[in-house]
């Protein structure tokens, strides 16, 4: 693979036009009001043509996180935590009808998030790019609605990012992405933790090229 290619400001934008995004007045969740995890998502490697927005997609389902939209999870078990159900009361024998709601209990549904970056990093997300064209990009989100403790962090009714870590190799993936989801977007080297537990600074491209032989091929 070749070395990445540093793209200008002028080679970005007639391809990324911000005001075909959904939601205009969309607001940013308040750190505040939320409870706070860390997730990866796949982005492709270059950007889209015509105006379309670089898109963040689950590394593990491949679900596509809408820009300036909270993500909602959906249940789909056989009988979906969303769906009312009657049940009967102890003592009395009365039949109520209950929501359990999103994510369930004794459920697998709702969006899973770490509960901090090393916590993340422990999960297995320790590889940012591979053959498939893809680059992995960390963050901190904001979970809200119904928020469930488990052990692998938190499980979510919604979700969005509040600021996403880009690695150097994929800056010019930064600033669409950041007028895309209306979140701050920093370049760090998001497979080591700082002094604060999260990403450390971004590495050179020396540093880059000496750990990943592969872009000087």
């Amino acid at each position: 693979m070749t070395q990445p290619k540093k793209i200008d400001q002028g080679d970005i934008y007639p391809y990324f036009d911000p005001k075909k995004l959904p939601a205009k007045n969309f607001r940013v969740p308040d750190y505040v009001e939320v409870r706070e995890g860390w997730r990866a998502w796949s982005v492709a490697a270059e950007l889209p043509r015509y105006g379309v927005p670089p898109k963040l997609y689950s590394v593990s389902w491949g679900y596509y996180w809408a820009p300036r939209r909270r993500a909602e999870a959906i249940c789909s078990a056989a009988y979906p935590c969303s769906q009312p159900r009657k049940v009967k009361q102890h003592g009395t024998g009365e039949e109520l009808e209950v929501t359990i709601g999103v994510p369930g209990e004794n459920c697998s549904c709702g969006f899973y998030s770490a509960k901090d970056f090393g916590h993340l990093m422990s999960m297995g997300y320790n590889q940012y790019y591979d053959e498939t064209n893809m680059f992995t990009i960390v963050g901190m989100v904001g979970n809200s609605g119904k928020v469930r403790e488990g052990t692998q962090g938190w499980r979510s009714q919604y979700s969005y990012p509040l600021v996403l870590y880009c690695p150097l190799e994929a800056q010019h993936l930064a600033e669409p992405l950041q007028e895309a989801y209306a979140v701050p977007v920093k370049l760090r080297d998001v497979l080591n933790r700082g002094d604060d537990g999260r990403p450390r600074r971004p590495r050179s491209m020396a540093e880059i090229l000496a750990a990943h032989p592969k872009f000087n091929e």
